[in-house]
C-alpha cells in the first residue's frame, strides 16, 4: 500500500512523498526483495527510510535510482 509522508522544509514549505514498502519497491525496480536487502547491507542505493524497523522506500529515489542505471546506445554515436 502506497502512502504519502508529509514534511517540510526550512522554509516551511509543505514536501509530500509517497512511500512504499520493501516488497512494493522490489516490484517497482523489477529485483527480488533479498537484492533490496544485500544492497541496503551494502550501503548502496537506492535511497530507503528506517522508521523504527520499517524500511521504506520513496517513489522519487526508486525513479532516481532506475533512471541512474538507464544506458543509452545511442549517446555513444
Amino acid at each position: 500500500m502506497e502512502r504519502t509522508i508529509k514534511a517540510t522544509t526550512g522554509d516551511k514549505q509543505p514536501i509530500q512523498y509517497v512511500v512504499v514498502d520493501e516488497k512494493q519497491a522490489a516490484a517497482y525496480v523489477n529485483l527480488s526483495v533479498k537484492t533490496l536487502q544485500a544492497r541496503r547491507a551494502a550501503h548502496k542505493a537506492p535511497a530507503f527510510l528506517k522508521i523504527g524497523r520499517s524500511i521504506r522506500y520513496r517513489l522519487v529515489d526508486l525513479d532516481a535510482f532506475l533512471a541512474a542505471h538507464r544506458i543509452d546506445p545511442e549517446a555513444n554515436a
